[in-house]
């Protein structure tokens, strides 16, 4: 209940926010969301290796959990590998309901302001990374 209260929160807060009009990046950087665990980033590795093969001059940059940043950077899979540590992922208990949504704010703006090309959430029921 309170969860749904803090969404429905967040949400008319977010629309509150002006966003700025974006002008077409420059950069050709496209930035890959993968918050799970293990698996699911090895899962991830042959999707990686075909954007290389197909877009040579793409920069890739992973956001990924510290939990499997190291995978990313040593199969030399993408450029540059951030690691964020993704709320509902980190298998700690939490008894701040606001940590998630200042994780979403402080990330939001770090990548906004970054400006790439592109960003592709590399999951399906990711819903706060949305």
């Amino acid at each position: 209940m309170f969860r749904d209260r803090a969404r429905t929160a967040v949400r008319w807060v977010g629309q509150a926010i002006p966003v700025p009009i974006c002008t077409p990046s420059v950069r050709r950087e496209v930035i890959l969301v993968r918050p799970d665990h293990l698996g699911d980033a090895i899962l991830t590795l042959p999707a990686l290796q075909l954007v290389r093969q197909v877009a040579p001059g793409l920069t890739t940059t992973v956001l990924a959990g510290p939990w499997t940043a190291e995978l990313f950077t040593i199969t030399r899979a993408v450029d540059r590998v951030v690691p964020v540590v993704f709320p509902g992922f980190t298998r700690r208990p939490s008894t701040d309901y606001t940590q998630p949504y200042r994780v979403l704010v402080h990330e939001a703006a770090r990548l906004r302001r970054h400006a790439p090309l592109a960003m592709v959430i590399l999951r399906d029921d990711h819903w706060w990374g949305a």
